[in-house]
């Protein structure tokens, strides 16, 4: 008991007089890694199960990525009828891959030219051959929808029910189809694999999922089959909605939320659905991931957002169901524009970087894959700079302690500026230990960790940010 109260006191007077030496950053710092580079703008990127990622280019091509070695293939030089007008949104946009009974399928959209010379939208499917290493056998799953030189959207995501989700903006030359049922134009549309309409849409025999919708370029659904997309506004009210079948997201009669007294009549007799955020000025929203990892362990259950402006990164923490944001930061990992993101099965996080024009009309050598990781910061205090030891938070008052070292017993004790003790936590052979904090009326803790050789140490925790 004695040998206790003297490491105790120690600690505390180490921390007391050496608290300057260190103070944890909650979220870590975060650094990035360019995977590859001198690319067509990344539009979209997906994982599949060969370890690889797989990525669209606005052009038209359809990269395969070894996210070590950067090493590239490109598995589709270009799709039929392609249209592309460099400054602006045409061409490859949105994909998804599904691994169904040993068959390897890719369902890409993009902008075509139709005989009339009117722009639209085309969802194609391919088979991954394993043999050759490429896509083959296309076939039209639904085209003939119409869009613009702007506001083409679009992403595409499977399902879990092995449908699929389409998100189709207003084209920029007439938003008040957004409104009407009987257009494709500003919704998202609910697609059978084989291009039929399911019989559970909203609308009889029609496409609809959701409408009203200006320009959305991101997608996301969470395990709990949440769907989140991103909307952007006009030079205001961009937009993250929860994605609900058959309602109306209010554009062009209303933009972010029923706030204006013409607004609030149109959303009460329109059935419109609010957002969870808007943002203005707007930092042109993208790209969109659901993220519960170790990787990330203080952005657990959270939405990852990227965007074209900054601050190009946001993180929001979603409540139990998922069905709500709780809170929201933001990151600048990147001054260029980021339009993509995927978080791979083991956590990991890559996100497609174009350069500073809006979609490709400058040199390609800018564009690029990054890998976006947390850098642990180096623990110092009086006795070493290099300990074994990483501290970081997974919810306000929850520390997350790792050991390099993993055998042996762990003492972990947390203090108050005053030297109460908050908590006491004993582990056996743990490579990491949660450690809940009793008491949360304190914005700092002092951690004393003694380890089963008798060394101590100590470290000063910031716990509110």
């Amino acid at each position: 008991m004695y040998l206790i109260r003297i490491i105790i006191y120690y600690c505390i007077l180490v921390l007391v007089l050496y608290s300057e030496l260190f103070s944890q950053n909650a979220d870590g710092d975060l650094e990035k890694r360019i995977v590859t580079e001198n690319m067509q703008v990344p539009w979209e990127i997906r994982w599949t199960d060969d370890n690889f990622l797989w990525v669209t280019g606005i052009e038209g091509a359809i990269y395969k990525i070894d996210p070590e070695s950067g090493n590239r293939k490109t598995l589709l030089a270009t799709v039929p009828d392609i249209i592309r007008y460099e400054g602006n949104e045409p061409g490859m946009h949105g994909f998804d891959i599904i691994n169904k009974n040993n068959q390897i399928s890719l369902f890409v959209a993009y902008t075509y030219l139709k005989s009339d010379n009117s722009l639209a939208l085309r969802l194609m499917r391919y088979t991954y051959s394993v043999q050759s290493d490429s896509l083959i056998d296309p076939k039209v799953v639904i085209d003939n929808i119409p869009t613009g030189y702007a506001h083409s959207g679009c992403r595409v995501r499977i399902m879990p029910d092995s449908t699929l989700l389409m998100t189709v903006g207003d084209g920029a030359f007439n938003p008040i189809l957004s409104q009407d049922i009987s257009s494709l134009t500003g919704k998202t549309l609910r697609i059978k694999l084989d291009g039929s309409i399911p019989k559970d849409n909203p609308f009889p025999s029609s496409y609809v999922w959701t409408w009203g919708h200006r320009n959305h370029q991101g997608l996301c659904v969470t395990p709990k089959g949440i769907v989140y997309s991103t909307e952007h506004g006009t030079q205001a009210n961009d937009e993250v909605n929860i994605l609900n079948l058959g309602r109306n997201y209010g554009w062009p009669y209303v933009e972010g939320y029923c706030d204006d007294p013409t607004e609030q009549q149109f959303c009460k007799d329109s059935n419109v659905k609010e957002p969870e955020r808007t943002f203005t000025p707007t930092p042109a929203v993208a790209g969109i991931e659901y993220l519960n990892n170790n990787l990330f362990p203080t952005w657990r259950n959270s939405l990852v957002m990227v965007s074209l402006k900054p601050p190009y990164f946001f993180v929001f923490s979603l409540n139990e169901q998922q069905d709500s944001i709780k809170e929201q930061r933001t990151f600048l990992v990147e001054q260029s524009r980021l339009r993509s993101i995927c978080i791979t099965p083991n956590g990991k996080m890559f996100v497609g970087k174009s350069q500073g024009d809006h979609y490709g009309s400058k040199n390609n050598k800018d564009n690029a894959i990054l890998e976006i990781k947390v850098k642990t910061a180096g623990i110092k205090d009086e006795n070493e700079l290099n300990k074994p030891i990483v501290i970081t938070k997974t919810s306000p008052h929850t520390l997350l302690i790792r050991r390099t070292q993993c055998s042996g017993n762990m003492d972990i004790t947390a203090y108050s500026l005053l030297g109460e003790e908050l908590s006491f936590t004993q582990t056996s052979n743990q490579c990491e230990t949660e450690v809940k904090l009793n008491k949360t009326q304190t914005s700092m803790v002092f951690l004393c960790i003694k380890l089963n050789n008798n060394t101590v140490y100590s470290y000063k925790v910031q716990i509110v940010d």
